[in-house]
């Protein structure tokens, strides 16, 4: 149960922090935002050992399949944003005094 409770206190502060995004420095506003990954799997991990409806195959289904997508595209945006950045690095302009 505790679980849950602490996922949605993650989800607040997302939230939040959302609506004073222009408030807040850059850099602040992101580490905050990666904590949605933790309020995501906190809510699946509460939804599956305390949820009611577990026992139902389409929950199951459920289940398996929002997490595989979210474990996807999260690898996905972690490589991207990888070679984005050596990419940029390489076409970066060099200043010469």
């Amino acid at each position: 149960m505790a679980l849950g409770v602490v996922g949605m206190y993650l989800l607040l502060a997302v939230e939040l922090t959302s609506l004073a995004m222009k408030r807040l420095p850059r850099r602040c506003w992101r580490w905050i935002h990666l904590t949605s990954f933790g309020s995501f799997w906190l809510a699946t991990i509460h939804g599956v050992t305390a949820g009611t409806d577990i026992s139902n195959r389409a929950m199951q289904l459920a289940y398996v399949a929002v997490g595989g997508v979210v474990l996807f595209l999260t690898l996905v945006r972690v490589l991207t944003d990888k070679r984005t950045s050596a990419a940029r690095r390489q076409r970066a302009p060099v200043v010469q005094p």
